[in-house]
């Protein structure tokens, strides 16, 4: 007789979607600024200002500060300078191993879907006595 469709295969599930957001959040700690880049902590701002003074854009004079300051969609500091000139840095600096550790947690979560969607297929469904 047929109770239903066994569950076992959640926790497996469940794992690879935690490993999978893992691999992601530690990728992109990883891309996030390279390790030259300043702090957002104090806001994009003094971001521009440090990147100022550090001489990271040589037409800017140290010390000066931003008219506006934005960080955009694609991982850009964008600093616009009294004189109405702008600068960038760029935020997400993908390294190759940054790209291989999101690959791999697009494989586990797209797995995770695969392996959900088998078990509890009828087809494929195992019962519980």
């Amino acid at each position: 007789m047929k109770h239903g469709i066994r569950t076992r295969w959640v926790p497996t599930v469940v794992v690879m979607l935690v490993l999978a957001a893992v691999l992601t959040v530690v990728a992109l700690g990883r891309s996030v600024g390279g390790p030259d880049a300043p702090t957002l902590r104090d806001g994009p701002g003094m971001a521009c200002v440090q990147l100022a003074d550090e001489g990271a854009f040589p037409t800017v004079e140290p010390g000066l500060s931003p008219v506006s300051a934005d960080v955009r969609l694609d991982g850009r500091l964008l600093c616009v300078w009294p004189d109405g000139s702008a600068s960038s840095f760029h935020y997400l600096q993908t390294d190759a191993t940054s790209v291989r550790m999101l690959w791999v947690a697009l494989a586990l979560a797209a797995a995770a879907v695969a392996h959900a969607a088998i078990c509890t297929s009828r087809r494929f469904a195992v019962y519980d006595a």
